[in-house]
């Protein structure tokens, strides 16, 4: 049975300080048809120790990550049985912004909800796990280029999936907490559907929601039931 993340709800900077080893090494190169991320031994100091990196093949470029770097997914393959199988289910997307090669990995799946982890190939030792049991709907690149804002969503008893909304400076590789200027409601953190997120400008952004006093199952029935179900929009600030 998987090992769940579980009640890991907020954005958590992941490194090993004390190494100076980048945390994903990227070589330009074309892998082998159909071939599966693998997971691989390097033997050291006379084999008294050993190195385990995760090979992933993407189209025109190989992305190793080292998981003594990543020590969340370390720990999370060595409580799987079939760490294999495991690893050829994880997949590691290339999101281009500006000059900097991110990548977002997709790993810990079940029911189609997964674990994600940010990499950035410039940033050495850094990760940030930025949802658990989640399904990435979302990923939008700031006007400037130098943020990226992931909307997450979450299957619930709702009949809509409540959301999250995550932003990162890609520049200083940190995260930028969001304040709601329209009214002092929450609607983050998996607390309301969220229908809709984009950038207005480098510092604002705009989230669509139904327009409804409180996210129950009734009101939301009632609201899909609407022939022309009304929307809000709630205005979120970068701080």
């Amino acid at each position: 049975m998987k090992k769940c993340l579980l009640g890991i709800t907020i954005l958590l900077l992941l490194s090993a300080c004390a190494n100076s080893e980048p945390a994903i090494v990227k070589e330009e190169t074309v892998p082998e048809p159909d071939s599966e991320p693998e997971l691989v031994e390097e033997e050291i100091d006379d084999a008294e120790q050993v190195d385990e990196f995760i090979e992933f093949p993407l189209q025109d470029e190989q992305i190793t990550v080292n998981l003594e770097m990543v020590p969340i997914l370390s720990e999370y393959l060595s409580a799987i049985p079939d760490r294999k199988k495991e690893i050829e289910e994880m997949r590691i997307d290339r999101l281009t912004s500006k000059d900097e090669s991110i990548y977002l990995l997709e790993f810990s799946c079940h029911n189609e909800l997964c674990s994600y982890l940010l990499f950035s190939q410039e940033k050495e030792k850094q990760a940030y796990l930025l949802a658990d049991l989640a399904k990435a709907s979302n990923i939008i690149t700031s006007p400037d280029n130098t943020k990226l804002l992931f909307q997450f969503n979450r299957e619930g008893s709702l009949p809509l999936p409540l959301a999250n909304i995550v932003v990162i400076d890609i520049e200083n590789w940190k995260t930028v907490s969001l304040s709601n200027y329209t009214n002092d409601a929450n609607i983050l953190d998996y607390t309301w559907p969220l229908l809709q997120a984009e950038w207005i400008d480098n510092e604002t952004i705009s989230v669509e929601k139904p327009s409804v006093i409180e996210p129950t199952d009734e009101l939301i029935d009632e609201w899909l039931k609407t022939e022309e179900a009304s929307t809000t929009n709630i205005i979120m600030r970068t701080n």
